[in-house]
């Protein structure tokens, strides 16, 4: 109630006998209902960090009332076991119904409860004070700690009335130490947030989330670029190796017929190891060349790797790709194998054999350029994408300025 324009925090208490103080009920609509904390049963143990555990009612009361905007702070315990966790509150004293302002600042809480400063409004209190940064864990308001606060409990003790002052405990994201500021209220609620405004809200979620696509977009692009950058480099690797050979036997054994021709002697039967027959040697890049040491070694005329030793059971493809992985043949660049230089002959000439070859590096470039003429359009679709998001990151924004200065002008 009033007395001599002081005024309280709408709580109603029931002394017992032993002179206990239990909160009766809550006045709807007045600070101890809004803040969320306080329950019918509470018993009242401190105010301000004085004890009044069992003290008289009218010294309570008195302790309790204060000029309208001030700050209280009381201490309870839930039910009636004097051990139970001391549940502390700080109350704005305020009539029902009376302005409420805040400090201009945008909150946001992590799925572990912490609070943090999300956005300062352009002119607001914490913006002017030059000592509230975005990213500034919020641990304290008039020195009670606020972690894990509900958010409507954590708005009511950041809302007061236009003038009075709040004090806010941050932390530095590279600092343990808590920095303490005091902050006058003058704020519309409309565009502070301790209210969390909805549709203030979906605007800034609206930005990160177009900010996120743009990174998206943006990865996006660079892992095209590089596969872009990798294609080229392989082909090339691919031409070089069709004209040289690893071994400089490029120009010997870059036909599959001359490279069968090297298996005259080979010495596994067809049958008892069909994996590296002849035919299929050839096909895949490899010519013969035994040694006293190992004398059913093949050797690849594009990566040189050396293989032999053969066993009834080898896939002399599935060898090759797992020791030479790089290998064009093993990569998919059709050059030098069966797909590609089908049409060479050892009836040509020497001048028809030199053409085909050519013929063979044209096509195979040709395939590489369309492959990196798709990667292109990708990255066009990507760079299209990013231009969409930053228009669409640009429009809200002027829609959310639009709403700021709508509601600056309709305070005023």
């Amino acid at each position: 109630g009033d007395k001599d324009g002081l005024i309280g925090v709408g709580i109603v208490f029931q002394p017992t006998e032993d002179g206990t103080l239990y909160v009766k009920k809550l006045k709807e609509g007045e600070p101890a209902q809004r803040c969320g904390l306080i329950r019918p049963g509470d018993c009242l143990c401190e105010i301000n960090g004085r004890d009044v555990f069992r003290q008289p009612v009218d010294m309570v009361k008195d302790l309790i009332m204060g000029p309208p905007g001030t700050t209280v702070r009381l201490g309870f315990h839930r039910g009636t076991d004097p051990r139970a966790k001391l549940i502390q509150v700080a109350l704005q004293r305020n009539r029902p119904g009376e302005q409420m302002v805040g400090v201009g600042v945008v909150f946001r809480s992590d799925n572990t409860g912490a609070l943090y400063v999300r956005m300062l409004q352009d002119g607001g209190p914490a913006q002017l004070s030059g000592e509230v940064r975005v990213g500034d864990c919020i641990v304290e308001v008039d020195g009670v700690d606020v972690y894990r606060k509900p958010i409507s409990t954590f708005t009511s003790m950041v809302l007061g009335p236009p003038g009075t002052v709040v004090m806010f405990g941050l932390r530095r994201q590279d600092t343990l130490m808590v920095h303490r500021v005091m902050l006058r209220r003058n704020a519309p609620i409309a565009t502070s947030d301790a209210l969390a405004n909805d549709s203030q809200m979906a605007v800034y979620d609206g930005n990160i989330k177009l900010r996120r696509q743009l990174e998206a977009a943006k990865e996006e692009h660079q892992r095209l670029q590089g596969v872009l950058v990798e294609k080229q480099r392989q082909l090339k690797e691919a031409e070089r190796l069709y004209e040289h050979g690893a071994s400089g036997m490029g120009g010997q054994m870059n036909e599959e017929a001359q490279r069968l021709k090297t298996f005259a002697h080979w010495p596994h039967n067809d049958t008892t190891h069909p994996g590296v027959t002849p035919t299929v040697l050839a096909a895949d890049g490899f010519h013969f060349a035994p040694t006293a040491q190992d004398p059913d070694m093949v050797i690849c005329f594009f990566c040189d790797v050396q293989l032999g030793d053969w066993e009834r059971a080898d896939d002399a493809k599935a060898v090759h790709r797992k020791l030479s992985p790089n290998c064009p043949l093993c990569i998919g660049i059709p050059c030098g194998n069966k797909a590609i230089v089908k049409g060479a002959s050892s009836k040509l000439d020497a001048g028809a054999s030199a053409q085909q070859r050519l013929e063979d590096v044209l096509m195979r470039k040709a395939l590489l350029l369309q492959t990196a003429t798709a990667l292109e359009g990708a990255l066009d679709d990507a760079r299209r994408q990013i231009g969409e998001a930053v228009q669409a990151r640009r429009r809200i924004q002027a829609e959310a300025q639009a709403i700021a200065l709508q509601r600056r002008q309709a305070g005023d």
